[in-house]
């Protein structure tokens, strides 16, 4: 209920364009977002995750739109680079496996650079996820270590695939 009421039911909405205009709508006015930090953090992955899910491609790249809001508010400053990545992968401790207590945010952002195969368009949601995916790192809120082994774990995974293929 981090984003209010009509926020959250248009979320849940059966119609893409009720969500679409949420995720705008949340994004011109985030600052109306209440609770604490980490609440905040865990609502905009969820969302994130749930608009990855999404047919309709316009709903994803208007949850980046609030992704990005997310990383440039400064109520979040009081959140350290290892706690603020802990919440995005879903985590309460750093023993626990990413998605635990919900959506894992950087895989999300991972996959969907994969999706349909990728684009190199601006506008697409493959380019949108990496620049995001970019502006967690520029902004400090997640180490370079941290997406860079993610990357490095599917690029080993693919090779992997491909190497027992071959044979």
């Amino acid at each position: 209920r981090v984003f209010g009421s009509m926020v959250h039911d248009a979320m849940r909405s059966g119609e893409w364009r009720d969500r679409w205009e949420a995720l705008n709508y949340l994004s011109k006015n985030f600052c109306e977002a209440t609770g604490p930090p980490a609440d905040v953090v865990a609502a905009v992955t969820e969302a994130l995750g749930a608009a990855a899910r999404d047919k309709v491609p316009k709903v994803f790249l208007a949850a980046l739109g609030v992704f990005e809001e997310l990383l440039s508010d400064t109520r979040i400053d009081v959140l350290g680079t290892e706690e603020f990545t802990m919440l995005l992968r879903g985590q309460q401790n750093p023993e626990e496996p990413a998605g635990t207590n919900g959506c894992d945010a950087l895989l999300i952002l991972l996959d969907q650079t994969d999706a349909g195969g990728g684009s190199s368009s601006a506008s697409s949601p493959q380019q949108a996820a990496a620049d995001a995916l970019c502006s967690c790192i520029t902004n400090g809120r997640v180490a370079l270590d941290e997406a860079a082994c993610l990357l490095l774990a599917r690029i080993d995974e693919r090779l992997r695939q491909e190497a027992v293929h071959e044979k």
